[in-house]
């Protein structure tokens, strides 16, 4: 007998509503996904937060009133367990690297294809982020040349197991993956990618990267 997967409650922000109607009716096929609500823009999205609970906001970068951005670093601020997934027009990976540096959990362009948006959905439920293939490394490459890095990276007594997960991290291996090269369980992985992030003081995969390239632990051609 298959296993239930268990709901995945979902928000939609975007000012267009042609593209959320689009969306919803293709998401609603999938069996656990639930369509917890939808917004025109982020002033009204944080209106319906406590009453959508979702646990993924899909938003729209740019829009009226409050854009992606603002209702990121509010997300972040009040709601930090829900994952957001930023979908834009722009290519610019600098914009990319911007929304994914502040805690954005999957950064896609609009006319990704859907199976992608649902690949997406499952993963940064599962592992905490996702990268497509067309911005992952430009994004990297891109955060490191135009953040101006005004704090001081330390050495930190990483473990070599740390530093071994680290590394594998930085070559976007999900947790699973991981797991599987060291024989050990997700939840052990799980458990050592929460303290990285604790150690560095880092939000996202982003940071960790930045991270590791600053105090060598890898190079930009890693």
């Amino acid at each position: 007998m298959s296993q239930t997967k268990p709901a995945i409650r979902i928000m939609l922000v975007d000012d267009h509503k042609l593209i959320i109607q689009a969306c919803i009716s293709l998401l609603k096929e999938i069996p656990h996904f639930v369509i917890a609500g939808q917004a025109c823009n982020g002033k009204e999205a944080m209106e319906l937060m406590d009453a959508a609970n979702p646990d993924v906001v899909i938003m729209d970068a740019d829009m009226p009133v409050m854009n992606g951005f603002e209702t990121l670093r509010v997300l972040q601020a009040n709601y930090p367990h829900i994952k957001v997934i930023i979908l834009t027009m722009h290519k610019e990976m600098s914009y990319a690297s911007t929304f994914l540096i502040n805690g954005a959990h999957a950064f896609l362009a609009k006319n990704c294809d859907m199976l992608e948006l649902i690949k997406a959905i499952e993963v940064v439920m599962e592992e905490g982020f996702y990268f497509s293939s067309t911005i992952s490394k430009a994004v990297i490459a891109g955060s490191i040349k135009d953040t101006k890095f005004t704090e001081v990276y330390k050495p930190l007594r990483l473990t070599e197991r740390e530093i071994c997960i680290l590394k594998m991290i930085c070559k976007e291996l999900s947790n699973a993956e991981i797991a599987k090269e060291l024989q050990v369980s997700t939840d052990t992985i799980k458990f050592f990618r929460k303290n990285l992030y604790h150690k560095t003081n880092e939000r996202s995969v982003i940071g960790l990267i930045k991270y590791a390239i600053k105090t060598g632990i890898i190079s930009i051609e890693y």
